[in-house]
């Protein structure tokens, strides 16, 4: 398994889902709780790809 794909199991797995579509790590919490997680984990996971890309990119 690749960084990259571990990094995308990683959030996939904080980001899954109910059939009713409420975060299963954050059920409890209000939906607008949960819409900022989902929103903050997209951008995480932005965040997270880029720097792995930024740091193959570096010569040791």
């Amino acid at each position: 398994m690749s960084d990259e794909e571990i990094i995308q199991a990683i959030y996939a797995e904080r980001g899954r889902t109910n059939p009713d579509g409420t975060l299963v790590h954050f059920s409890s919490s209000a939906s607008a709780i949960q819409r900022g997680v989902a929103n903050r984990f997209k951008n995480e996971l932005s965040d997270a790809l880029r720097m792995l890309s930024e740091e193959k990119g570096k010569s040791l």
